[in-house]
């Protein structure tokens, strides 16, 4: 709700003070203009009624009440911005913020939605841009504080299912982060369910945000990632000059609900060029998760479907992969001459059944020491920390080899010594 002015009437005798003439010290008519507003704004800011994130009176209402010029109210809501006092957002107004606790002690603290579910393979990949954070917070010229979220949910991070344990987690996750908004000055975001609110609610309240790949498509700020366009661009590139005609591309869930996998889809349809529904066909299998189990059963969905049999499978994640692989070979077909697979996500695989499996290699480590390189450069951006950062895109390489054929890691640029179709493998 707005915060309602409250306006002072002058007379002959003086000016009259309302019921709440104690909570604000008389605007003294002998000041300048802006020192009036200025003396208004900071008696408003003691009050301990009002919480952050509470909206002011509009330029307009509050010159009028004043009896200041609109010009004068906006100079002075711009040096209280810069004080990081108050944040302006284009057509919805002006909102309180409290000083940062930085500046009283000179640590900026931040959260991150970053959980590790014990026993998962996604570990691999959430530890290692974990400990890329970590190795950034300790050489950071700022001096910051990570603030953990109280509570370890499992599966709120990357599950887009629809399994109703999963939608609870992100919701109670949500919770766990807005409740938490007011003891931090700001958030490293990683994708899970239904994060928008989330970044909305800490931008409105002034909090800084970076976030772990970009929120949409049009995102130009704010954010870092692997460079997944051009990857999955090489990748289609490649199984074009190979003579690879039957391509299926395994996300979880619909691409709407994923700007990384929309990022894949497009690269991937791009790569293929204009040979792409002439003599290369494109299908896309929605799996429910980025387990194998999930992998699986999203190819076995492929071969049921009365097209041709895909000669090359590209997953969203290398779990996903080895379920592919694993339904193939159960169904009597030679990898990699038959079907090419490849991985998404390029997690250490010594345990699997399958090592050397081709797949994305995203630098996790370095991702996680660019969040917090962003994060800093946004707190040294301005005075109040909200400039923009131009987002960054990391190269992203291809590793393993043995499940596309020779002339395909050529072309990926793998080196691979075991032969390919030969993949390691423990019974």
């Amino acid at each position: 709700m707005p915060i309602k002015p409250q306006i002072r009437r002058e007379s002959r005798e003086g000016i009259r003070r309302g019921p709440t003439a104690a909570a604000h010290p008389p605007l003294e008519t002998r000041l300048r203009p802006s020192e009036r507003v200025m003396q208004y704004l900071r008696a408003e800011f003691e009050r301990p009624e009002l919480k952050e994130g509470a909206r002011l009176p509009t330029v307009r209402d509050l010159a009028s009440r004043l009896r200041v010029s609109s010009f004068t109210v906006r100079n002075v809501f711009q040096h209280l911005a810069r004080e990081g006092r108050l944040r302006t957002e284009v057509g919805n107004g002006t909102f309180l913020l409290s000083p940062r606790t930085r500046t009283l002690e000179g640590i900026f603290k931040f959260t991150l939605n970053l959980h590790l579910t014990e026993g998962s393979p996604q570990d691999d990949w959430a530890s290692r841009i974990g400990s890329g954070i970590l190795r950034a917070v300790m050489r950071a010229s700022q001096n910051i504080a990570l603030v953990p979220v109280s509570k370890v949910l499992s599966g709120a991070v990357l599950d887009l299912s629809e399994d109703r344990s999963a939608i609870e987690d992100a919701a109670a996750l949500n919770q766990q982060l807005l409740t938490g908004a007011p003891q931090v000055d700001g958030l490293i975001l990683f994708p899970f369910e239904r994060f928008g609110e989330v970044q909305a609610a800490y931008e409105r309240a002034g909090k800084l945000v970076v976030n772990l790949n970009p929120p949409t498509e049009t995102a130009t700020a704010n954010f870092v990632s692997s460079d997944y366009y051009h990857a999955s661009f090489q990748l289609g590139s490649v199984w074009r000059q190979t003579g690879r005609r039957e391509i299926g591309l395994l996300t979880v869930g619909p691409l709407c609900r994923s700007v990384s996998s929309r990022l894949r889809y497009a690269g991937l349809a791009n790569g293929l060029e204009n040979q792409l529904g002439r003599t290369l066909r494109l299908r896309v299998v929605e799996a429910d998760s980025w387990r194998e189990e999930d992998g699986e059963r999203a190819v076995q969905d492929l071969l049921a479907h009365k097209a041709k049999t895909p000669d090359a499978i590209y997953c969203g994640s290398d779990q996903m992969a080895l379920g592919a692989v694993r339904c193939l070979r159960e169904r009597g077909f030679r990898i990699p001459q038959d079907v090419s697979v490849v991985g998404g996500t390029g997690l250490r695989l010594a345990d699997s059944f399958c090592p050397q499996l081709t797949r994305l290699n995203q630098p996790c480590e370095q991702l996680g020491e660019e969040l917090v390189t962003m994060l800093g450069q946004r707190i040294d951006s301005r005075p109040d920390g909200s400039a923009s950062v131009p987002g960054k895109f990391l190269p992203v390489s291809f590793i393993g080899g043995a499940t596309t054929r020779a002339e395909e890691n050529a072309l990926l640029g793998l080196a691979v010594d075991a032969p390919a179709g030969q993949p390691a493998e423990r019974s």
